[in-house]
């Protein structure tokens, strides 16, 4: 006998002895489930995931008491009968089985608040679904549903449904009595429109219609006057229209991977907005509107066709993340200095050649990538920045990058937070002695350069883990670097070493 179903019977043994109310058999290995499970009448709460088994026996319907029970990843195509004596039940969990229906027998679970029937192979739901008046969570995720039932409009008391990653391309008129319905997740199918009866969902806070066909924003979702969430990413939408304007609640919007060309100018009406991401679409512009976002915190315009940012930019007030890389921005704005709660700004490959003297106001900055740009190719660029750097206090991250940067500042001394410092692809021939001052960096990157030699300060960098100097001319190195004590990695391939540098027999 195989040893977790001996375990699973002694378990089961010690809970009768000590009438316990709950009982874990997860990860046993279990084929089958012992019968002597009938006898725990007193049983609320039963784990049975991660197992193998195929069926329950009917001595499962003494559980008559049970309150939760967890079949996830299991191996089960059918229910038993006997389900239908656990009228207690709460909550079911039968995620990664093989179920392709339910037994009418389902009707009888009048208590049940969390049903999730998630990636097993239903390609349809009986009527009986709606028998189910207290259902609170239903998920269906990864089946294979092209339609629901009429009766899940019963379901009044529904406050979130998971759809997402079926085939459905309509929804029953009967939706619209799901009024208290908070999430609703349409992702992974083939919408082209939603139905009208989308507005009786007075109160959905979240709505995520990814991964679909939608080549415009569904008119109806104007009505949703609660909605705080709107996913619309992956889609085949050209425009942001105007009624947009009003999801006034609207929190997080996110259009990514879709073919916008232009936004409106109603995108400015959203002023609760926190996080917008509309990277990786078409947009060569964004209206002067987008500075009215006053408590945005997160915008993602990365992969775009952006040449220009407006001024107005400047508005947004609370922002704390700015992604704006692999667009066509030759400079950005003076009033990105006003951009004061600023944390992470990620401009890597533009066409950078310049930056506004205003960047040093970014003094909240902790992450800065301007890798893959021009800023070397005229000279305001790097001394802009390089001034800049003594206020950048806060700075852990720096990646400069894939530019054509000869020498580097002394003020790079003052970034004395700096944890990552990359400076791969530049023309750097050595460092400043500053370097040494960069007593919490762990990481720096300097391989593709021309570099002949290091600073005797590199001594300084006592938290290195990890110093990579590949494709540089170097011949030999200082002795200053055994005192980097905490170097798991050096990286020295591809210099002009002719022998063994004696200063590595020192690092342990």
């Amino acid at each position: 006998m195989a040893q977790g179903y001996q375990d699973a019977e002694r378990r089961i043994e010690e809970a009768w002895q000590l009438q316990a109310t709950e009982l874990t058999l997860r990860n046993l290995g279990l084929t089958e489930l012992p019968t002597t499970i009938g006898t725990l009448t007193q049983l609320q709460k039963l784990d049975l995931s991660n197992n193998y088994l195929t069926t329950l026996p009917e001595e499962i319907s003494a559980l008559t008491q049970l309150r939760d029970l967890d079949l996830f990843s299991n191996s089960l195509s059918a229910l038993p009968l006997g389900i239908c004596s656990l009228t207690q039940l709460e909550v079911l969990d039968l995620i990664e089985n093989q179920l392709t229906n339910l037994p009418e027998a389902i009707s009888c679970l009048t208590q049940l608040k969390k049903l999730d029937l998630s990636n097993n192979h239903f390609t349809s739901l009986p009527v009986v679904i709606g028998d189910l008046a207290q259902l609170q969570v239903l998920g269906l995720h990864a089946n294979k549903l092209t339609k629901l039932p009429a009766e899940i409009g019963c379901l009044v008391h529904l406050k979130e449904l998971d759809l997402s990653n079926n085939a459905f391309t309509d929804l029953p008129v009967a939706i619209a009595n799901l009024n208290q319905l908070q999430t609703l997740d349409l992702s992974r199918n083939h919408f082209t429109d939603l139905p009208e009866a989308i507005n009786g969902l007075a109160h959905l806070c979240k709505l995520d219609l990814s991964y679909n066909k939608l080549t415009a924003i569904p008119a109806v979702i104007s009505s949703l006057s609660q909605l705080q969430t709107l996913d619309l990413c992956a889609n085949q939408i050209t425009e942001l229209p105007e009624l947009i304007g009003s999801c006034i609640e609207l929190q997080e919007l996110s259009l990514s991977r879709n073919l916008l060309i232009n936004l409106s100018a109603a995108i400015g009406s959203l002023t609760n907005l926190k996080v917008l991401d509309l990277s990786q679409n078409q947009l060569s512009h964004l209206p002067k509107s987008i500075g009215y976002l006053t408590q945005l915190q997160k915008l993602y315009i990365e992969r775009n066709k952006l040449i220009t940012l407006p001024e107005s930019i400047g508005g947004l007030s609370n922002l704390q993340t700015f992604h704006l890389y692999r667009n066509q921005l030759t400079i950005l704005p003076e009033s990105i200095g006003d951009l004061i709660q600023l944390r992470e700004l990620f401009a890597y490959q533009n066409q950078l050649t310049n930056l506004p003297g205003t960047i040093r106001f970014l003094t909240r900055l902790e992450k800065l990538n301007l890798s893959g740009n021009q800023l070397a190719t005229l000279p305001e660029g790097l001394t802009v920045l390089c001034e800049a750097l003594s206020s950048l206090l806060q700075l852990h991250y720096l990646n400069l990058s894939h530019n054509q940067i000869a020498q580097l500042p002394e003020a790079i001394g003052a970034l004395t937070q700096l944890k990552e410092l990359v400076l791969v692809c530049n023309h750097l021939k050595d460092l400043p002695a500053s370097i040494g001052s960069l007593t919490q960096l762990q990481f720096l990157y300097v391989s593709h350069n021309p570099l002949t030699h290091l600073p005797e300060t590199i001594n300084g960098l006592s938290q290195l883990q990890k110093l990579n100097l590949e494709h540089n001319h170097l011949s030999d190195l200082p002795a200053a670097i055994a005192a980097l004590t905490l170097l798991k990695e050096l990286i020295l391939s591809e210099n002009k070493f002719t022998v063994l540098p004696t200063a590595i027999g020192a690092l342990t």
